[in-house]
């Protein structure tokens, strides 16, 4: 009965630490790169999650930060690959984060998914781990965050319903929630922190269309990524 008893707290312990996801902290003189499709493009325009960062890294440390976010980019390079195959434009990310030389890879994708077809899931996962081996071989010890996209607004008519894609974008988060913690990444879920699968129109709108984020949608991400991330 003893024996059971310790085989029993050891399976609960165990299930405990695998379910803790791990926190992050920065390092004096981090290096950081963004990295991401049109959500973490349009970032640098306002420069919010940069400044929330930095802050809650604290003065002590002397943080960078590189935002190499491409509009309409996928873990496969697609759109950094110019008019080339995506080959290419993994290449020219190989070669940005060699020239960096990172200590942090902040990556958020996933957003387009929803309107690709979940069929596609599996094909993303291995993309996305074959793009974090692409970064390690350059910068082996770099500490992976990766964010769960945030949720879908929906605004009205004439605006399309982006209820189910909502939906599917909540099975993205569940899918990127368990890649990370295969890949020992924090994880942050900025779907849930947004506010998740809501179906009501928003009183005050953080995007332009739905999708897009205005100012006020980028300042409210930052708070949340840093949040999700402590």
């Amino acid at each position: 009965m003893k024996r059971l008893l310790a085989g029993i707290i050891a399976l609960f312990s165990g299930l405990a630490s695998m379910q803790a996801a791990p926190t992050f902290e920065f390092q004096d003189h981090d290096r950081v790169i963004l990295l991401g499709g049109t959500l973490v493009e349009r970032e640098q325009k306002y420069g919010f999650l940069e400044s929330a960062l930095t802050l809650a890294a604290g003065e002590d440390k002397h943080v960078s930060f590189r935002n190499l976010g491409w509009s309409g980019d996928t873990v496969f390079g697609h759109a950094r690959s110019y008019f080339g195959p995506p080959k290419e434009g993994l290449e020219r990310l190989s070669r940005h984060v060699e020239q960096i030389k990172p200590t942090v890879l902040i990556a958020c994708y996933g957003a387009d998914l929803p309107f690709e077809g979940l069929i596609k899931m599996p094909e993303f996962i291995s993309g996305y781990r074959e793009m974090l081996d692409l970064v390690r071989a350059k910068s082996p010890k770099v500490r992976v965050i990766i964010i769960a996209p945030p949720p879908l607004e929906n605004l009205g008519a004439p605006l399309p319903d982006l209820t189910a894609a909502n939906k599917k974008m909540e099975a993205v988060r569940n899918a990127l929630k368990e890649f990370a913690g295969k890949q020992a990444a924090t994880f942050v879920d900025s779907f849930e922190l947004m506010g998740g699968a809501s179906k009501q129109r928003p009183e005050r709108p953080l995007t332009d269309n739905g999708i897009h984020y205005g100012e006020a949608g980028y300042r409210a991400w930052a708070a949340k990524i840093v949040e999700g991330s402590a």
